[in-house]
């Protein structure tokens, strides 16, 4: 019997993405098209603006909190 896949949609080809920091594609993202799903969670949805705005909030009380560029930090999300 020939095997099946379970979920086909979930075993994509690999993606090639430029040599450039995460918060670049997402700052970038969010400037072209901030109005645009960037995350789709079940009934959650969340715009490239609505999501740059929670990294920033991350990232700025992670800096009032005294982390800076090198410090090793553990999120769970």
């Amino acid at each position: 019997m020939p095997e099946k896949m379970v979920a086909p949609e979930l075993f994509r080809p690999p993606v090639d993405f430029p040599d450039v920091p995460y918060d670049h594609l997402l700052r970038t993202a969010a400037e072209r098209t901030p109005d645009r799903r960037a995350i789709i969670y079940h009934d959650l949805i969340l715009t490239y603006r609505e999501v740059l705005s929670m990294v920033n909030c991350i990232a700025n009380g992670l800096h009032n909190m005294g982390m800076k560029k090198g410090d090793r930090i553990c999120l769970f999300m």
